[in-house]
């Protein structure tokens, strides 16, 4: 494991209330013309390789569309669309090789269309720390990690599908900046600010934060925190936000709960709109149907009481002082018996669902379950309106 990876795997806990190394991915019809898309990592014949599944969003079935061999998929999210062009990017590693590569799916022939090997450290957490987005206009993808060459600072390329070539847009500015397993990046596309989220420990005072650069120039635009505890982030152009799953206290209940948030690139404003009812929710995870008006996350409404408030304690502890004792008290308390355990057992991971948000009311509109078990959930998922 890296230096970093024990407080990655700290922050990973609390931050997905289900930790993932594994996700797969979904395909399916939604509308008229719209498609959900998913990437899977699966054993062939021949050994490792990607699945491209599609699913419809009322039932969660799925149709097979393709497989992809050599490269494996290492994490959660790590995965754009470009509406324009019907291309479905990925980052994967080469089984054989070990390195990182860009990978362009089309899915209008469902073949394999772009491999770009990237300058990206892998890691012991192999995945954590890197992101992809996608400006549908220019066609330029924007992928994050950490240089192979200076491992300790972050770096955002910008690759040319039609050059092959990839250019570095910015370096972070701050070194030493730690990667979050269930992190996420999004790019806003009409103010074309790319928003990347990092954990920081500055003299032991630990949190996340979102870094916004200019996704022409590199220039660092903005750097918040992250109050809501934002998981999930979708650019929706009509109310021209950022939308996503929040978590926070509900101090009078003593109790987590979900929120949909938005955030405005421009003002830098987090907004919540409305509460999710469900317990889990798997971070880094989630599509946007514009047109449609649908935000799409996997969810889940079963858990492990204690489980899951060790991995709430634990995010919430590390990042905010004032929550109650309780929280504190409760979060190495393995088997209910009042007492602090000193190797607390991590429960099953729970099935999910995808859950489908309407992003102008708030409300959940549709649920139907994703996964029975953890293997089967989805690594990234994205929508197509074709």
């Amino acid at each position: 494991l890296t230096r970093s990876s024990d407080l990655v795997h700290l922050l990973a806990m609390g931050r997905c209330f289900v930790v993932t190394f594994l996700l797969l991915g979904a395909l399916s019809t939604v509308a008229a013309k719209g498609y959900l898309y998913g990437l899977n990592s699966t054993l062939s014949g021949k050994g490792i390789a990607l699945e491209l599944i599609e699913y419809d969003a009322e039932t969660a079935t799925e149709v097979k569309r393709g497989s992809f061999e050599k490269y494996e998929l290492t994490g959660q999210g790590l995965a754009c669309i470009d509406d324009n062009r019907g291309v479905y990017y990925t980052l994967a590693t080469n089984a054989t090789t070990n390195k990182v590569a860009l990978l362009g799916i089309s899915l209008q022939t469902l073949s394999l269309d772009f491999e770009f090997e990237l300058p990206i450290l892998n890691e012991g957490f192999v995945g954590v720390g890197q992101y992809c987005n996608v400006d549908s206009e220019s066609g330029v993808v924007i992928v994050e990690g950490r240089d192979i060459q200076s491992p300790n600072r972050h770096h955002l390329w910008a690759v040319n599908p039609k050059t092959k070539r990839a250019s570095t847009l910015a370096r972070l500015p701050d070194e030493g900046r730690v990667d979050i397993l269930g992190g996420f990046s999004v790019l806003d596309l009409t103010n074309l600010v790319e928003w990347l989220q990092l954990a920081f420990n500055d003299s032991g005072i630990i949190g996340m934060r979102f870094y916004g650069f200019d996704a022409k120039t590199g220039f660092t635009l903005n750097i918040l925190d992250d109050p809501e505890n934002l998981a999930t982030g979708r650019y929706d152009p009509k109310t021209d936000l950022i939308w996503g799953i929040g978590t926070r206290v509900n101090e009078e209940k003593q109790e987590f709960e979900h929120t949909l948030v938005s955030l405005n690139s421009i003002e830098g404003t987090f907004t919540i709109k409305s509460i999710v009812p469900f317990v889990q929710f798997m971070p880094a995870i989630s599509a946007i149907d514009v047109v449609g008006r649908k935000l799409f996350i996997f969810m889940s409404n079963m858990t492990h009481k204690t489980a899951s408030a060790q991995r709430y304690c634990t995010r919430f502890g590390l990042t905010s002082s004032h929550l109650p004792v309780w929280c504190r008290n409760y979060s190495d308390d393995d088997d209910d018996d009042g007492n602090l355990d000193a190797k607390p057992t991590p429960p099953p991971l729970p099935p999910m669902d995808l859950v489908t948000i309407d992003i102008d009311s708030g409300k959940v509109i549709a649920h139907p379950q994703m996964c029975k078990e953890f293997p089967e959930c989805p690594r990234s998922i994205e929508f197509w309106d074709k």
